[in-house]
């Protein structure tokens, strides 16, 4: 959940650039890169079992 809301700022700054025409530097780009690769790299490496695991439980 916590790596959720790390993405929030990037969606924003996306959503902004696209549907309000405001301007995306280089270095926000970067940035919102960065949160996306460590995001999936926190994800990868904590071995999370996924959905399966979820379902799974609820049985």
């Amino acid at each position: 959940m916590g790596t959720l809301f790390a993405i929030d700022p990037a969606a924003a700054a996306v959503v902004g650039a696209l549907a309000l025409d405001q301007p995306l530097s280089p270095t926000a780009t970067a940035g919102i890169g960065l949160v996306i690769a460590s995001g999936a790299a926190i994800i990868w490496r904590s071995g999370s079992p996924g959905r399966d695991a979820a379902v799974e439980i609820r049985a």
